[in-house]
């Protein structure tokens, strides 16, 4: 009898320690740089917990077509970052930019697989189950989001069993349009993304939330932005889907929304050479 209650008991501690581990594999960021070739082509992944990547795939959908090229991926990791990165040029840069740091360490050749447009979904399938376990983007009516640019999901969301656009930070098409080797280090915010800290915006500089946005949610045809007066360069608003709505440079501290539909928006402030974003709630 004793036997069997302490072989009861041992069985419980296994089950009950494998609900409290989480094992994920979640795309934190997807880049399409505007380098020679249109280099760098990078997807990072995060594996969350103790994972054996032989047991999933890639899809992708091309030009907002149907997911129908695959890869496998391959490896075993335990939180940490893995980098899937497009053959040749873009395997020269990241060597180059991030080689002896061995927080970078983890690469997959993603050959030419990756050769990724602005408006390519990507999602990761268990082999076994075919089940989706993360998805960047949308197979059919996905517009360019990260063309010459970047998506980097916010920290402590995904994985996502489908498209969710709120859990992303966009970057806005062309923005790494002419910049230099050395400006794409500096802008694309690899091995930040931290999923214990949730909800916080991954951005380029350590500087968080340093805005805010009035009255949000909103209900009325102006919002006003406190705490970056004088220094926004450029506001974009993007749907639920990725698509910009709106569109504005240089422009003062608030912000004519009279034409948003109710619903949830992200919005995006490009100011003093950094990118941030907020959720907005049109009522």
């Amino acid at each position: 009898m004793e036997y069997s209650i302490k072989k009861y008991s041992f069985i419980l501690s296994i089950l009950f320690s494998s609900l409290l581990y989480s094992q994920d594999v979640i795309f934190t960021a997807i880049v399409d740089g505007d380098l020679l070739g249109g280099t760098p082509k990078i997807i990072e992944l995060y594996v969350s917990g103790e994972v054996n990547l032989n047991n999933y795939k890639i899809q992708k959908a091309t030009n907002a077509n149907d997911f129908e090229s695959e890869m496998d991926l391959s490896g075993y990791y335990s939180d940490e970052f893995v980098y899937i990165v497009a053959s040749d040029d873009s395997i020269y840069f990241f060597n180059t930019h991030y080689g002896s740091d061995e927080n970078f360490s983890n690469i997959i050749d993603g050959g030419n697989f990756l050769n990724a447009n602005g408006n390519d979904a990507f999602r990761i399938l268990d082999k076994n189950s075919n089940e989706v376990i993360d998805q960047v983007g949308e197979e059919e009516n996905f517009e360019d989001i990260y063309k010459n640019s970047y998506l980097y999901r916010i920290n402590g969301t995904g994985p996502d069993g489908g498209w969710v656009s709120e859990n992303w930070n966009f970057a806005g098409n062309n923005f790494l349009n002419d910049k230099t080797e050395q400006e794409h280090v500096e802008l694309i915010p690899f091995g930040t993304y931290d999923i214990s800290d949730s909800g916080s915006v991954n951005i380029l500089e350590e500087e968080k939330n340093s805005f805010s946005i009035f009255p949000n949610p909103s209900s009325g045809d102006i919002i006003h932005l406190k705490g970056i007066e004088n220094s926004i360069k450029e506001i974009n608003i993007y749907d639920t889907i990725g698509k910009k709505i709106i569109s504005k440079k240089t422009v003062e501290n608030h912000l004519n929304i009279s034409g948003l539909k109710s619903g949830i928006y992200i919005l995006q402030i490009e100011h003093l050479g950094t990118l941030t974003s907020q959720k907005i709630i049109i009522e």
